[in-house]
């Protein structure tokens, strides 16, 4: 497991950014609570996330690759081992390759997750 103090962990105001991924209706998953619009950009995952229900999700990481989250409306909690980072809208988050999370989403919560490798692994 990597250690987020020992990384690069990025948590700022991002007031000026405006990030549009889609239009649209995406894929909803009833089972987590989701709807996820998407698209594969010059090797990044690009893709819009709403949280249809406060259910949290699964703690995880990605061994190969980073992940950014933007939360553009509401609030989403990520639980990790270095402690909790909660991330108010117009913020973002960085998770380092290998950085295990546990997003915990208040309802109706939209964010934009910049990834650059779509392998995921549930802890």
């Amino acid at each position: 497991m990597v250690s987020l103090s020992t990384h690069w962990f990025l948590a700022c105001r991002g007031e000026n950014l405006k990030v549009i991924v889609s239009k649209g209706k995406g894929k909803i998953n009833k089972k987590r609570g989701l709807q996820v619009i998407g698209h594969q950009i010059e090797g990044l995952n690009v893709f819009s996330v709403e949280h249809l229900t406060n259910q949290t999700q699964p703690a995880h990481c990605h061994p190969n690759g980073f992940e950014i989250v933007f939360v553009s409306r509401g609030r989403i909690c990520y639980e990790t081992s270095e402690g909790n980072f909660n991330v108010a809208e117009g913020n973002l988050i960085f998770f380092p390759k290998g950085v295990v999370h546990k997003p915990v989403p208040s309802k109706g919560s939209v964010a934009v997750v910049i990834r650059n490798s779509k392998e995921k692994i549930l802890v």
